[in-house]
């Protein structure tokens, strides 16, 4: 039962709390109903992309203005404002009542809905549903087998899935469900909430029963301390998984009776457990440019924000509530995985006449660099994100939400130079210049959107050099924040020869690209493809039998090219003295090469 980190969610939990694997499918009784060669510029290559971060890049969608209901608050137009909305209660059968819930990445909501007791009918069994943000339709539904089994919260983080235990009342039957991004799902029978695993990299650990210990052979890491005479767990502690620091260094939260105890550090390199200094009544929520950031926790009220440098680990003031405080207020801090910011929504006390509101802050330096309207409502939990949207709960089981800030690509000509750039949240990174008054540089500029290049959106950067007689493509994805190079073509001008299609017949699009040589025309079609977290690239010319390639005395003489239209490599080559031509199908594809690493998402490849 080995699955990803759920850091953001249970930091989240924490917050809430102190305010008031991979498997086989088994059989179950459970009832379901389907309702770059070279990069540009300072382009990069990033680590620890998953499959599952490339697919959801595919499934963005825009929020459209909607018609509010009799249940939901009424909320201006505004352009940054959470106005989308679902009404949880709609999805619920009569006499049931909402649960937990949680997002399952792919912008999917993990909804849990239970019978109402004392409802005058006889029991009947609890379920689960799945719901998207980006149609508010029901994707599927999980029925437990009677009403004698019951589930329990719902974990997440919002990215790599979500898990529940179905179990049932008498204890002595557990099943754990497990969802993946798409809403897809493995039942595993038999198994008990300790046995849940956190894994990330080469590191696994699990929670049993207040300890953290090592998956793979059970030693206890970091083990809970029980007081005697400690009815109300006033003086007793126990450690609950925080998230990674590294590859071998994970944050621990430690927890007291109503209150966040403590911040720790494992090293699994040293088998050594180290308190942050001054952590008490903190939390960890998130980790940013090597820093760990804490939070204030106690009693609901989130404040000031610290953080620390893991290796000279020192509490240093990073700022304060970005709100005035009257008393029984609240906050709530959340920090996206990637810790590009942070968010933080404040809760007035019901009997006031203040309003709710939601800021980003600039996680560099905490200064409040954006605002969210947000509708006349208590909100009573604290932020939480799906891949594409940032989300809040309301009262009477309405989510509201809005798009997740996103990176913009912007180019600009200043008359000097031309310069692409990219742009978050008011933080520029520039990719490429050029003056403009250096005639080998390109003459000609374009930036175009493109989506689903190998599972990425993104901009196509095209140049036209006159001078130099070339031009050039680039095509740059957002990965983790920063701008990746995936394919790149040259040669055929601004509109170049450039195809996205499944070439081999795996199902799976490929993206060709026909390129022309400047200096002595020869033609060659690069293939670009996806191989887990990696994307290559191989030559069209690959398909021409070796013997025939070494034979060959210039490189004219060797050529490949795609045909769209007929879905064919057509290649050429000298045979003899005479010039041969031909063309390979889709059962011939398997033959190519990919050997040219593009983008590298595994760093230590």
């Amino acid at each position: 039962m080995k699955k990803k980190y759920f850091s953001a969610a249970l930091a989240a939990l924490i917050l809430t709390a102190c305010g008031s694997e991979n498997v086989e499918t088994e059989e179950t009784d459970i009832v379901e109903s389907s309702v770059n060669s070279q990069s540009v510029s300072i382009v990069t290559e990033i680590s620890d992309i998953t499959d599952e971060t490339v697919e959801q890049a595919t499934e963005s969608s825009d929020i459209t203005e909607v018609q509010t209901s009799d249940t939901a608050a009424q909320i201006t137009e505004n352009e940054k404002a959470f106005s989308s909305f679902i009404d949880l209660s709609e999805f619920a059968d009569e006499g049931y009542y909402t649960g937990s819930f949680g997002v399952s990445g792919g912008d999917i909501l993990i909804v849990k809905y239970y019978f109402a007791p004392n409802s005058g009918t006889d029991a009947k069994p609890d379920y689960i549903a799945g719901i998207s943000l980006d149609d508010k339709s029901q994707l599927f539904r999980i029925d437990a087998p009677s009403s004698d089994f019951y589930f329990s919260d719902i974990i997440s983080d919002g990215k790599n899935g979500a898990s529940i235990f179905m179990t049932d009342r008498a204890g002595e039957n557990s099943n754990l469900i497990e969802f993946d991004t798409r809403g897809g799902h493995t039942i595993t029978e038999n198994v008990s909430s300790d046995d849940y695993v956190y894994s990330w990299g080469d590191r696994a650990v699990k929670c049993v029963n207040g300890s953290i210990v090592n998956s793979s052979d059970g030693t206890v890491l970091c083990a809970r301390t029980d007081e005697e005479d400690d009815p109300y767990f006033v003086k007793s502690k126990t450690y609950r998984f925080g998230m990674p620091l590294d590859d071998d260094r994970f944050l621990v939260n430690r927890v007291g009776y109503e209150w966040a105890d403590g911040v720790e550090i494992y090293d699994f390199r040293t088998n050594t457990l180290t308190e942050l200094p001054d952590s008490a009544v903190t939390t960890a929520f998130g980790v940013h440019n090597g820093l760990i950031y804490t939070v204030d926790c106690f009693d609901g009220v989130c404040t000031n924000i610290y953080t620390y440098d893991p290796d000279e680990p020192v509490k240093k003031d990073f700022c304060g509530s970005p709100f005035e405080l009257q008393m029984n207020d609240m906050i709530y801090y959340k920090m996206p995985e990637d810790g590009s910011f942070i968010a933080a929504v404040y809760s007035p006390f019901f009997e006031t006449d203040a309003e709710s509101r939601f800021v980003i802050l600039d996680a560099d330096t905490g200064e409040i660099i954006d605002e969210y309207t947000v509708p006349d409502i208590n909100i009573i939990y604290p932020p939480f994100f799906s891949d594409s949207y940032m989300c809040l709960l309301g009262e009477r089981d309405i989510v509201y939400y809005t798009e997740m800030p996103k990176e913009n690509f912007k180019l600009d000509d200043t008359g000097d130079t031309v310069e692409l750039s990219l742009d978050f949240l008011g933080n520029k990174k520039v990719i490429s210049s050029y003056d403009k008054s250096i005639s080998w540089n390109p003459d000609q500029y374009e930036m175009i959107d493109f989506t689903n290049v190998l599972g990425y959106n993104g901009v196509k950067f095209s140049t036209v050099s006159e001078a130099a007689h070339s031009s050039y493509n680039a095509y740059i994805a957002v990965i983790k924040g920063e701008p990746v190079c995936i394919a790149e073509s040259f040669g055929y001008g601004i509109s170049g020869d450039d195809y996205s299609a499944d070439i081999d017949g795996d199902e799976e699009n490929e993206f060709i690209c026909n390129c022309l040589y400047g200096a002595d025309g020869v033609r060659e079609c690069r293939i670009y493809k996806r191989f887990g977290n990696d994307v290559r690239t191989a030559s069209g010319t690959d398909l021409i039998p070796e013997e025939i390639l070494m034979k060959q005395s210039m490189a004219t003489n060797v050529y490949s090219e795609y045909d769209p239209e007929r879905n064919i490599m057509i290649c050429g080559y000298v045979d003899n003295g005479e010039t041969v031509t031909k063309e390979y199908g889709a059962d011939e594809m398997t033959a190519l090469k990919y050997d040219g690493l593009t983008v590298s998402l595994n760093m230590d490849e």
